[in-house]
């Protein structure tokens, strides 16, 4: 079964996740290090969600064409230069919204499983 993409974003909008992506991914990667380098506690450790979150939201939006904080207000910038217009057809609309929801879905499966994994460093 495909699933067919209604974008809200364009490639300006994805190549700027992206990066927030990327950005995330080393602040995660150095927060990380830092915290197993001076032996934190397992709670302090908890901090790592906060940049773990943003980086899967940074790329799992740009992957699915699909920025959430747009969806949530109805709108959509797909050109590079684009102003941002409103999304007017109700079918496209909801086919934004569940994007959105599966971003927040599979951002928050990431993160666990990271938090996860970092609880586990000893």
């Amino acid at each position: 079964m495909t699933s067919t993409v209604c974008a809200n974003i364009g490639p300006r909008e994805r190549r700027k996740r992206n990066l927030v992506g990327v950005a995330g991914a080393l602040f995660t990667l150095l927060t990380l290090a830092a915290l197993i380098e001076t032996h934190a506690s397992v709670g302090l450790r908890l901090v790592v969600i906060v940049p773990a979150f943003l980086t899967a939201m940074g790329f799992l939006q740009a992957r699915a064409q699909t920025c959430v904080a747009f969806a949530r207000r109805g709108i959509r910038v797909l050109g590079d230069g684009a102003e941002a217009e409103r999304v007017t057809d109700d079918g496209m609309a909801a086919a934004i919204a569940a994007q959105a929801r599966k971003v927040y879905v599979q951002a928050t499966v990431a993160v666990v499983a990271l938090t996860l994994v970092v609880m586990a460093i000893p």
